[in-house]
């Protein structure tokens, strides 16, 4: 389903076929209002981290760790 949904909002050509589709930009804004954040906010705090790749680094792996563990509990 997430895939189809993925599909639906980055294929324009899909989009159009569909009419379930949901143009990127909303997509990312109900995304960020989900997430209690905005768009600003996401590409500011973006910005600061690609300015300071090892604060990144340390997200990244952290986010791979728990995704870890999250595939071997099964969740």
């Amino acid at each position: 389903e997430a895939r189809a949904s993925f599909a639906r909002v980055q294929d324009p050509k899909a989009a159009a076929a569909d009419s379930t589709a949901v143009p990127l930009e909303a997509a990312y804004d109900s995304l960020f209002a989900a997430q209690g954040t905005t768009t600003a906010a996401f590409k500011s705090t973006f910005s600061w981290y690609t300015q300071h790749p090892a604060e990144l680094k340390t997200i990244y792996e952290e986010v791979v760790e728990e995704l870890g563990r999250r595939k071997d509990s099964g969740k």
